[in-house]
């Protein structure tokens, strides 16, 4: 039963951040404001509930997660029936144009290279909790690590109208690859829970950062009708196939060779992905200034 239950709620609950986050990159362009100040109240509201999840795991059990869950869906579900839904392009979209996405090798490669790059984001999702316990931790440590990584990510997104710019897109999925690595590996040779606590400030900091320039990136070469699908393949992709694999052989390395040695592997993923995305940034660069150059002959 539990099982059944497992999969219904994740079947339903998949699409929603997709969905959201479409919407509130369409509101943010609306009323001229920018995503990260929207995005952010979804980390924030992450974080408490993750605080205090922690708090009541360690006070009743697991068990006693259900209610509280519950009564978030629920208060979610009849405030979502206030809002209003944001204007669509005009073109009808059809399947054929879904398929473009898996046409186009650019498209195609940012795909495959942003998943190399998440796929560690997602395995550590999955094992940090056990990471933590397999160090020394404890299950009040579990909502700290949360709070603090996803607190991160609220500040970052909160400030994202400071330091983000959305003209190289793809120079700040670089860098975030490169934060990426440092944090996998500070973690891979963490052996103590105070220090992991400390290292899960780059949690935030790396996702907002790529899951920030990976959007500008997609909404600057996706038709805008296609966009909301565009987003769905995107979070399928990296969010949705990732966490299969992620949480598929990373139990396996986990159980077989331990935290450390999943971790490292991590770090590798990223730098592959990392390599990948300073060849697709060169290739950006050069299809742009051959098309500036083609632009001022004409």
């Amino acid at each position: 039963m539990d099982y059944y239950s497992g999969i219904s709620l994740f079947l339903f609950f998949s699409p929603v951040n997709p969905l959201a986050d479409n919407l509130a990159k369409r509101q943010s362009q609306i009323h001229s404001v920018t995503f990260g100040s929207i995005r952010m109240w979804g980390s924030i509201g992450f974080a408490l509930v993750s605080l205090f999840s922690g708090f009541l795991l360690s006070k009743f059990g697991i068990g006693f997660l259900a209610i509280p869950i519950t009564v978030l869906a629920v208060s979610t579900c009849l405030l979502s029936l206030t809002l209003t839904d944001a204007k669509a392009g005009s073109k009808k979209v059809n399947y054929k144009d879904i398929g473009m996405f898996f046409k186009d090798p650019t498209l195609t490669a940012f795909f495959i290279l942003i998943a190399l790059v998440l796929l560690t984001h997602r395995t550590s999702d999955s094992f940090i909790s056990l990471y933590l316990f397999e160090i020394g931790g404890n299950e009040m440590l579990v909502g700290w690590i949360w709070f603090i990584g996803v607190s991160s990510e609220a500040l970052l997104f909160f400030l994202s109208a400071k330091w983000f710019r959305s003209s190289s897109p793809i120079l700040y999925i670089i860098i975030a690859s490169v934060l990426y690595c440092i944090r996998w590996i500070l973690t891979a040779l963490s052996q103590d829970p105070t220090m992991l606590l400390c290292i899960q400030v780059l949690h935030g900091i790396c996702f907002a950062i790529v899951f920030l320039g990976a959007l500008e990136y997609l909404y600057k070469v996706i038709p805008e009708e296609l966009q909301a699908t565009g987003h769905m393949v995107f979070v399928g992709i990296s969010f949705g196939i990732t966490g299969i694999i992620g949480s598929s052989v990373g139990g396996i390395i986990f159980e077989n060779f331990g935290g450390s040695t999943l971790y490292f592997l991590l770090a590798g993923s990223s730098f592959l992905g990392l390599i990948g995305f300073l060849f697709f940034y060169k290739k950006e660069k050069k299809a742009e200034l051959k098309q500036t150059e083609m632009e001022s002959v004409s």
